[in-house]
């Protein structure tokens, strides 16, 4: 029975985790190597409250925060941190070599008993579960950031992973008031970023080799899918700095290689940041936040073409019309390739994947009830068009997927 939860880690997403965690009912830890890090954690909690009482899908009075923030204890002993947890959920820094020695000294520091979770965005669990030293009480637990209204956990398992661990998980999630995303196989950016950073890719490619702008691309998108936002003024949420890291990474990881689009995005993207605009934070993106941003003034669709779900795919003689529906089936096709490709692995369910959309996005729609809006024909259509003659095999499976 989980009772005490260590938080390793105190930043952005250890300390939204520790909050919601505290809020519910459980004893909570923040471990840090360093007081510093601590330090940053107590003050993260302190700016969350506000948001957690105004914005969470649960409501908590500032009272039950307060009291939940102040349960909330530290320490940068990792002894001290592990001897009574129940739940470890790691959420340190994304690199390799300090995950492995971190669970080495957690394994020695906690009771046989306690689960350990990571909630590493990039790696993959099994990258280091070995030096656990509990590889079947181990596995993933992704929190999405804003955890009070994005409010779902993806629990992924290795193979190694115990089903009593797994369940375990499941049950923490409700308890925590998440809504558990079961993934039955690992899968690197689980499931929303799955969906997510090649919807980015579709909107950095259009921006790099058309004419549209970042507004004319959003302003599609959204005058499309009744979405609230479009894939810039999300980079602008999230920052423009780490976008830039992960294109970066790839560009380096083979520059021979790197398609133009991705070396002119991250050329754009140094260039906005070493101006001040760096996204919502630094006031400036590719909107400016002094006062409401375009995409959420009332008529910043008004300048986009009539176009709707049944556009996909679909070409018109107005040349405004053709460009609209153009950028919005390449968006469109970039999120419904990221799903299918995830059902056909068997990484998870379609009703799943669906509510892992619509949560995070705040939509009534997700992927797979778009395709039968839509309808298959047709998406199978762009599908077939988009792979050519030499298809992959999983992009086959996609194709066959449709056409059943």
């Amino acid at each position: 029975m989980i009772e005490h939860v260590t938080i390793a880690g105190g930043g952005v997403l250890g300390s939204q985790i520790a909050i919601q965690t505290a809020v519910s009912g459980f004893k909570v830890t923040i471990y840090d190597v360093v007081e510093e890090g601590l330090d940053g954690a107590k003050n993260k909690i302190e700016q969350y409250i506000p948001r957690f009482e105004k914005e969470s899908k649960k409501d908590y009075s500032h009272d039950e925060l307060r009291q939940a923030a102040d349960s909330i204890t530290y320490t940068t002993d990792i002894k001290e941190a592990g001897k009574e947890a129940d739940l470890v959920i790691e959420a340190i820094i994304e690199k390799l070599p300090v995950k492995k020695d971190f669970y080495q000294d957690l394994n020695q520091a906690c009771p046989d008993h306690t689960l350990f979770a990571t909630n590493t965005s990039t790696l993959l669990p099994s990258d280091f579960m070995a030096e656990t030293g509990r590889p079947d009480q181990f596995l993933a637990i992704h929190f999405a950031n804003e955890i009070w209204h994005r409010n779902i956990a993806e629990i992924m398992r290795t193979e190694k992973t115990s089903d009593e661990s797994f369940d375990q998980a499941v049950d923490f999630a409700k308890a925590i008031n998440m809504v558990p995303i079961p993934l039955f196989k690992e899968q690197s950016g689980y499931i929303l970023n799955s969906l997510l950073r090649p919807f980015f890719n579709a909107g950095y490619y259009l921006l790099a080799t058309s004419d549209s702008s970042a507004q004319d691309i959003d302003r599609a998108w959204i005058q499309a899918t009744g979405a609230h936002d479009g894939p810039f003024s999300i980079v602008d949420h999230i920052g423009i700095e780490t976008p830039k890291n992960i294109l970066q990474d790839q560009v380096e990881a083979d520059p021979d290689q790197a398609e133009d689009w991705l070396k002119d995005t991250v050329a754009l993207f140094e260039s906005m940041i070493e101006k001040g605009q760096g996204g919502k934070l630094d006031g400036k993106g590719f909107y400016d936040y002094d006062g409401t941003p375009a995409f959420q003034e009332e008529g910043f669709t008004d300048q986009a073409s009539d176009i709707g779900f049944k556009d996909f795919g679909q070409t018109s003689q107005d040349p405004d019309k053709n460009r609209d529906q153009a950028i919005y089936t390449r968006l469109l096709t970039s999120v419904l390739e990221g799903a299918l490709k995830l059902y056909v692995k068997g990484v998870s369910e379609k009703d799943t994947i669906d509510q892992v959309w619509q949560i995070t996005r705040d939509l009534e729609w997700g992927p797979f009830s778009v395709i039968q809006e839509i309808g298959p024909d047709q998406v199978y259509q762009v599908f077939k068009d988009r792979y050519g003659g030499r298809p992959s095999d999983l992009e086959n499976q996609v194709l066959e997927e449709l056409k059943n």
